[in-house]
């Protein structure tokens, strides 16, 4: 699988605009900027901010699952593939601080026909705070566009 930025941009582009991680159209969501890297991973530096917090000063752990999720899922972008989660498991290493910066990576480890297995970690400074390992499910474009206008209907 060949990953690159163009592929990543445009498929968060049509997926994913209103992600609470990564959507550039949503006005209360974080924006990570994700970008390839030569690997085949990709990562995005971002601002702890404090209104993400759970217990004072530290961010809260279900923020924490979304970023690796979301890594997750634009990496797979970056190779040109469209998933869902299907498993997602997290392991809490240490607290995430708010008001700092903070780094989350992610990388395909294995695929199989069309099940794909990722990891991902969140650190803050060289410290790993949090790792991520995924299994998504690829999709169709058409099983999403039903699944939006299932949603739609119901508003």
């Amino acid at each position: 699988m060949r990953q690159t930025q163009e592929n990543l941009k445009s498929l968060q582009s049509r997926f994913h605009s209103a992600c609470v991680v990564c959507g550039r159209k949503n006005p209360q969501g974080m924006k990570l900027p994700f970008r390839t890297c030569k690997d085949g991973s990709v990562k995005a530096r971002f601002f702890c901010d404090r209104l993400l917090q759970g217990y004072p000063g530290l961010m809260h752990g279900g923020v924490t699952a979304a970023i690796l999720d979301g890594a997750m899922m634009n990496c797979l972008f970056a190779h040109g593939k469209i998933a869902v989660t299907g498993a997602l498991t997290v392991r809490f290493v240490s607290p995430l601080a708010v008001k700092q910066a903070a780094t989350v990576r992610a990388r395909i480890k294995k695929s199989i026909s069309a099940w794909h297995i990722l990891e991902s970690e969140l650190l803050q400074g060289k410290r790993v705070v949090a790792k991520g390992t995924a299994k998504f499910m690829e999709c169709s474009e058409h099983f999403l566009k039903q699944h939006k206008m299932a949603g739609e209907d119901k508003k």
